[in-house]
């Protein structure tokens, strides 16, 4: 009988049982993983620099993040958030680093730091871990759980702590032993347009873009990149999170508006150009590029319209200026489907957030049933969010009692 049995290897199945050793350092606790390695999520993250949390440490302001389990994540930072990792990590000889957009990454710049730090955890706290486990199923027996290998093994536990990510094995788990799925359906992704111009300029990134889906409350600012495809970027793919239901019901085919000058209304915008048409006549617009824009994009503006924007300011009346301010504020781009982000792996959907107790992380179903992680339908944008919302439910599941 074991006090306590994670499933799944992974970064929230290991903290879980770190922090469930620290509980009671006595307790018997084993990890069962499928495979034969654990932590490989954290291998492959942040392009394997693992971004490790943000910086972000208002509890309110950094469930706005989550896309899925804003609402029922606020109490749960304000046990663990990500300056507590980020302490958690420091104590144990990690250094980290902040860039500019408050991702936070180890000092080495190396996933294997991370990895590293945890083996040593698992070592230090003889954390029993089992490899190569095909669990065929979770029974609940009075007071007990029943873990039934396919090798005809039976193993025997007080608490379970499921932490299986998207795993259809996780969510059988689950519902055999009483709780509802919210399907899963793709988060993160980039946008395909078709053969459209604008692909020719593939590779070309713009900051500060406001991007928005078409008849719907869903709009994002940050960056984008043209690519031989589409649109990507950190505002792409966040606006993907937000928007995931509305894009699957819509099949991913919509529209696609951008805001090439979010700082700017569209007033402020004709204004501009209006005052470099009076303040250099006879130069060209091309010339000028008065919102500094990257010149081939600017041009792929101008081009777009033939060769009205080919001639001196002075020659170019204020109907043809209107036009060009309406591109730059509102252009619209079909979206024919989604193209995957290959660099995350990120889903929305899984347990029915109503069934979970976010104090304990226990089930409401199921006595002594605790979930981490993906399986939960959560899921946050890119930026560290998706790794944070593993260690804080994996701190609370391992620290329940």
């Amino acid at each position: 009988m074991y006090e306590v049995v994670v499933v799944g290897g992974g970064p929230g199945g290991i903290f879980a049982a770190m922090q469930a050793k620290r509980v009671n350092i006595k307790a018997k606790i084993i990890v069962l993983e499928k495979s034969q390695s654990i932590l490989s999520k954290i291998k492959v993250s942040g392009g394997g620099r693992c971004n490790v949390t943000n910086a972000t440490f208002d509890p309110k302001e950094l469930s706005l993040n989550y896309p899925r389990g804003q609402k029922e994540l606020i109490s749960a930072f304000y046990q663990f958030q990500p300056q507590d990792m980020m302490k958690w990590l420091e104590k144990r000889g990690v250094s980290l680093k902040v860039d500019r957009d408050r991702k936070v990454f180890p000092l080495s710049n190396n996933s294997q730091t991370i990895i590293d730090c945890f083996l040593k955890e698992i070592k230090n706290n003889n954390i029993e871990i089992k490899y190569n486990q095909n669990i065929l199923k979770i029974l609940k027996k009075n007071n007990f759980f029943e873990i039934v290998i396919d090798n005809e093994e039976t193993i025997l536990a007080k608490k379970v702590i499921l932490a299986t990510g998207s795993s259809p094995a996780g969510l059988k788990y689950a519902k055999l032993l009483g709780h509802n799925i919210d399907p899963f359906i793709p988060s993160l992704f980039s946008f395909k347009i078709g053969s459209l111009d604008i692909l020719k300029l593939s590779g070309l990134s713009k900051e500060d873009v406001r991007v928005s889906l078409k008849n719907s409350p869903f709009a994002q600012v940050g960056s984008i990149l043209i690519t031989h495809e589409g649109f990507s970027g950190p505002a792409i793919i966040n606006l993907s999170a937000f928007g995931a239901r509305f894009l699957h019901e819509k099949n991913y085919q919509t529209t696609l508006s951008i805001n090439w000058l979010n700082n700017f209304s569209k007033d402020q915008i004709i204004q501009r150009l209006f005052i470099a048409k009076k303040e250099h006549p006879k130069k060209l617009l091309f010339k000028i590029n008065p919102f500094q824009f990257p010149q081939k994009l600017w041009s792929f503006f101008l081009n777009h319209f033939g060769n009205i924007f080919s001639f001196p300011l002075k020659n170019i009346s204020n109907k043809n200026l209107l036009k060009l301010s309406d591109k730059l504020a509102s252009d619209d781009y079909p979206i024919i489907s989604k193209s995957k982000n290959k660099s995350e792996f990120v889903s929305s959907g899984g347990i029915n957030l109503k069934e979970v107790n976010f104090k304990d992380m226990q089930s409401k179903k199921c006595k002594n049933l605790y979930f981490v992680g993906e399986l939960l339908n959560v899921d946050g944008i890119t930026g560290g969010y998706n790794l944070q919302n593993v260690w804080t439910t994996g701190f609370i599941a391992g620290n329940s009692k």
